[in-house]
């Protein structure tokens, strides 16, 4: 039996295209290792409505570039993140 290759980074290195979702609900829901999210500021969060379950069971997050103003609903946004322990927000 092979182990499967963990992988533990979202990347966002490749986006040419303006991404504006309004949802974002269980993006990455069950990424037990994920611990790094490299260039997720090139993700526009400015019209996001609802977070549900965003982060469920993730461990480690910067989220200082998400603009939250019109975020409705961030029920269990961090649901069973048992292991995380810090979150850096910015100004917004």
């Amino acid at each position: 039996m092979h182990d499967a290759e963990v992988n533990t980074q979202a990347s966002f290195n490749s986006i040419t295209d303006e991404i504006v979702p309004l949802t974002m609900s269980s993006w990455f829901d069950s990424c037990i290792n994920l611990t790094e999210f490299e260039n997720i500021e090139n993700i526009d969060t400015s019209e996001v409505q609802s977070m549900v379950n965003m982060f469920d069971t993730c461990s480690s997050l910067d989220l200082s570039s998400f603009d939250t103003s019109k975020v409705k609903n961030m029920e269990l946004i961090f649901g069973n993140c048992t292991n995380l322990t810090t979150i850096y927000v910015g100004d917004n």
